[in-house]
Order: structure tokens, then sequence, then C-alpha cells
């Protein structure tokens, strides 16, 4: 009781709350550290009953363990208090300490994606801009000799065609505009499940009585993700439509999240409709397109391009006959790991 070693389990008590983050582990280890030290302190208290008392005396006149620490006294007592109260206070120190440390590594993610975002906006839209002034200088042009040439059917024909090819044109331009929209929203943390929920809702609507049975399965203790809130829903949106028109709105769909590997995020969307054919699989994601008739072919290359304006990917497993399985991948940040 007298030993400056006391002191010691005070350190180990620290060193124990800044090594072990992990709740269980570190209380699990400073409880082992204080039952330590009561298990030396009435150890020594046994030795100096054996030295009163000589070697010679009766065992039975020694007290048992749980006798002589109920009569160490109040010294005892508070130095145990003591040890309790430091890892009850190393603790909530370094939950402070790691909540302020998480709160601004997530500040720098949101500036950091907020700044990329606004990048690529900038630079979409200069690029459109670019393009579409020399167009309608052309379309201008082009009607005006058509407007002149009266005679010559061929070269009127031409014409047409020119025009016709810079009015598609000058559509295909106004859609990459829609890129720089991404400077319009905000970055902020959104909760998986409930995104998902929300593109399930608008995909299958409850007023329409599909006869489809959506199945989720979604992992708990998985991460918010920093995204543009209509970013996340194109993606979940485009890859549900997918699979309500493969299903032609009667089948299975199944929702699962996951984590995967280095932390990350997966989300799931499984369907028993007719599959992907294996040469195909490779060119869904690709712009403009589509196996359907009346398809545009970009529902799966903006998921595609969504996903990796955060680093993710998108991929699908399939065979022909059985389904299609879409997995988009959600890549790891700094604060996104899984809550314990």
């Amino acid at each position: 009781m007298d030993s400056v070693l006391y002191w010691l389990y005070v350190v180990l008590v620290i060193r124990n709350c800044v090594s072990v983050p992990a709740t269980a582990p570190q209380a699990a280890l400073n409880l082992l550290t204080m039952l330590a030290y009561a298990a030396g302190a009435v150890a020594d208290a046994m030795i100096a009953q054996l030295d009163a008392v000589g070697p010679a005396a009766n065992a039975n006149a020694l007290p048992d363990a749980f006798t002589l620490a109920a009569g160490m006294g109040r010294p005892f007592y508070l130095r145990i208090a003591l040890l309790l109260a430091v890892a009850l206070w190393s603790y909530g120190l370094q939950v402070l300490l790691e909540r302020r440390r998480r709160t601004s590594e997530e500040q720098r993610e949101l500036a950091l994606r907020t700044e990329q975002l606004a990048a690529a906006g900038r630079l979409a839209a200069e690029i459109a801009h670019q393009l579409k002034n020399p167009l309608a200088i052309i379309n201008t042009a082009s009607y005006t000799l058509q407007k002149t040439v009266k005679e010559g059917k061929t070269i009127t024909q031409q014409i047409q065609l020119i025009r016709e090819e810079v009015e598609r044109s000058d559509r295909l331009i106004t859609e990459l505009m829609g890129y720089a929209q991404l400077v319009e929203g905000r970055v902020e943390k959104l909760d998986l499940k409930e995104e998902l929920e929300r593109a399930i809702a608008h995909v299958f609507p409850p007023a329409v009585e599909y006869e489809v049975k959506i199945h989720r399965d979604y992992a708990a203790g998985l991460p918010d993700l920093l995204a543009q809130r209509n970013h996340l829903q194109d993606a979940f949106v485009n890859v549900l439509q997918n699979a309500r028109e493969a299903l032609q709105g009667r089948g299975n769909l199944w929702v699962s999240t996951r984590q995967g590997e280095n932390f990350s995020v997966l989300v799931i969307f499984e369907d028993d409709g007719p599959g992907v054919p294996p040469d195909l699989r490779e060119r869904i994601f690709e712009p403009y397109f589509t196996t359907r008739e009346k398809g545009t072919g970009l529902g799966l290359a903006i998921v595609k391009h969504n996903l990796e304006l955060y680093g993710g990917w998108a991929w699908v497993e399939s065979e022909l006959g059985q389904g299609a399985r879409f997995i988009l991948q959600f890549p790891a940040r700094t604060l996104m790991r899984l809550r314990p």
C-alpha cells in the first residue's frame, strides 16, 4: 500500500485508454489492471500478516483474501476509486478528441468533394459553351443558304441534312450541359437506408400495383455516405428502373447493403429476370448502348458516371436466364468507417 508502484497502475490505465480505442477491450483491460492492483495489495497484506504471526502459526489464524481485502481500510478503496476515475476520465477525453478529429476530417472531406464537383461542373460548362456557339453559327448559315438557294434539289436536301445533324448535336451538347449542374446542390451526409427507400418508392410507387416482391437486407452499422443527394438518387433509381423493365413488372427483387473490402460499402440489386448475355455485360454501362427498342442507353451510363464522381465503381454479375446482380461500390474514406 505504501509503494510508489501504485502510480504505475495509474499510468497503465491512461496508456490503455490511448492504445485501445475500442470500448469493450479497453474496459476489460482496465478492469484487469485494477484487479491486478487489488490482488497485489491483498497479497502484500497477506505476506505482512504471515510475517507478524510467524512461520509456526496455525494457518487458520490467517484471514482469507476477501476478509483481508474488506478490512484493508479507506486508503485501499480510495486508490481503487482513483484508478476507476482515471479510466473514465481518460475514456471521456478520448471520445471527445476522436469526435473532434472525425468532425475535422469530415469537414475536409466535404470541402474536397465540393471543390472537385465544382471543378468538373466548370469544365463541362466551358466545353458546352465552346461547342454550342459554333454550332449555332453553322445552323444559322445553313438556314440562310437553304432560303437563298431555291433551285437544285440535291443541294437543298444536303443542307437539310446538315441542319438535322446540327440540331441533333445541339441536343447532345445540351445533355452534356447537365454536367454543369454538378455545382448545384451540396455534398451532405446521407443515410444509405433512407436513400434506398426513397429510390424504391420512386420506382415502385405504392399507388401502382407492380407484381414485384422487394426483399430488403440492410447491414447494420454502415456509415453515412458523403455525396449530393441527386447523384445518389439518380444511380439507385436507374438501376431499379432497369430491374423493373427486365422483370416486366413481375418477379423478385433483392436490395441489400454490405461492408466491402477496406471499409467500403456495397449496394447490391439482384433480380430473377432474364439476365444479361455474356457478350453484353461489358457494354451495358456504355453511353447510348441499349438492347431495348425505346431505350436511350443513358440509364446505366449515368449510374457508372455518378459513382466514378466519388471514386466508386459499378459492375454486373449475371447468367443468361438466371437474373442479374448489379453491385455499386462506394469507396472508403478517412471518416467512412463502420461504427462500432
